[in-house]
């Protein structure tokens, strides 16, 4: 009769580890018991009151280069699926409107919605076409720009610096479309909007657009254009591949830095 082993947290054990010891599943991490064990809050915490030093991460982040992620040929449950087809039509009805009513309370409290854009990838970029220096507030606009700047055909762009106003509920608001720019195959300027694609159908961004497409249709003043994230998608890819280049050579400075002075305060130490 074969024996049955038993894992700490009581159930029946199936992996023995290479510590000899019995587990009721292959990956130790999913044992009820150490889910406990290395999942407690508060004062049972083994890091409850302690900060790790900033040198101590920059270490450790260095340390793990070169790891094999974890989520490396995995793929994600709802990849190429719609919110219809992930969570069924009803439940994906209330989570589009939920967002609908939570993002047009946030954008409409905020005027155009630039006071929330701290988290997002800002700078200033200098043109090589019109010599301008340029602040972008996300890496939407910056790859714009870059692109904008390598194509023969734009004679010109700059960021917008007008305002539409539009209504929302009788209550007046000033809405500041994102870059102007002027072709030489167009006798008009294009006045573009750069914007996710998911945020398309918010009703304060349907105000907005349509504000701003009929003014300067009707006055004849500039074609409006709302550009989503698909044409500039690769160039946003080479910007952060560009950016997570120079922040890695950064903290590999860094370090050797720490090692230099590490290893000089060691040798002064020993003589």
């Amino acid at each position: 009769m074969e024996e049955i082993h038993y894992c700490i947290c009581g159930k029946i054990a199936k992996v023995q580890g290479k510590n000899g010891k019995w587990r009721c599943d292959k990956d130790w991490r999913h044992c009820p018991s150490n889910k406990i064990k290395y999942g407690q809050a508060g004062e049972k915490n083994g890091m409850y009151g302690k900060k790790q030093k900033s040198d101590s991460k920059k270490l450790m982040s260095i340390k793990g280069r070169g790891r094999i992620p974890w989520n490396i040929g995995v793929e994600p449950y709802n990849k190429g699926k719609t919110l219809e087809e992930t969570n069924g039509v009803e439940e994906a009805k209330k989570i589009k409107e939920k967002r609908n009513i939570s993002v047009t309370a946030t954008m409409i409290k905020n005027g155009s919605g630039t006071k929330l854009r701290s988290k997002f990838l800002q700078g200033w970029y200098i043109s090589t076409k019109t010599g301008k220096k340029l602040y972008y507030q996300s890496s939407y606009e910056l790859a714009f720009f870059r692109i904008l700047d390598r194509n023969d055909s734009i004679l010109y762009f700059d960021r917008c610096r007008f305002s539409i106003p539009y209504f929302i509920n009788g209550v007046k608001h000033h809405y500041t479309p994102d870059v102007i720019v002027k072709n030489i195959y167009y006798s008009f300027f294009i006045v573009y909007e750069l914007k996710p694609k998911n945020e398309n159908d918010l009703e304060v961004n349907q105000i907005k657009w349509e504000t701003a497409f009929r003014i300067g249709y009707e006055n004849d003043l500039f074609y409006f254009a709302v550009l989503n994230e698909e044409p500039i998608k690769d160039e946003i890819k080479k910007i952060y591949k560009e950016r997570l280049k120079e922040k890695n050579q950064l903290l590999l400075e860094e370090y050797n830095n720490h090692a230099e002075f590490h290893n000089g305060v060691t040798n002064s130490s020993r003589s």
